[in-house]
């Protein structure tokens, strides 16, 4: 019997999801677990919204409105919780053999 979690996981080679907000910013999304998403910005993508509030010092605030898109696509279960396996750890010969 699998638990909610383990269905909703799906196997590594499923990588992000693009999510649209409502200006049009598409993002990457990855769901890890219920505590860790996962939000990558292509190159050159610009918000509009943390265009305009930026604050000194270059720091940005969230983008409420793609929070809350990215929010909904996770509850729609759009964004399925997955895993990623990275590589073993290389095991060197110290021997010197």
């Amino acid at each position: 019997m699998t638990s909610d979690v383990d269905s909703r996981r799906l196997p590594a080679s499923a990588g992000p999801t693009t999510v649209t907000c409502g200006c049009g910013t598409a993002v990457l999304v990855e769901k890890f677990s219920d505590e860790h998403t996962s939000v990558q910005w292509p190159a050159r993508t610009v918000c509009p919204q943390l265009t305009h509030d930026q604050e000194p010092g270059g720091w940005q605030p969230t983008c409420g409105v793609l929070h809350a898109k990215i929010d909904e696509e996770i509850e729609a279960g759009r964004i399925p919780m997955t895993y990623r396996q990275d590589p073993s750890p290389i095991r060197f010969d110290r021997s010197g053999r």
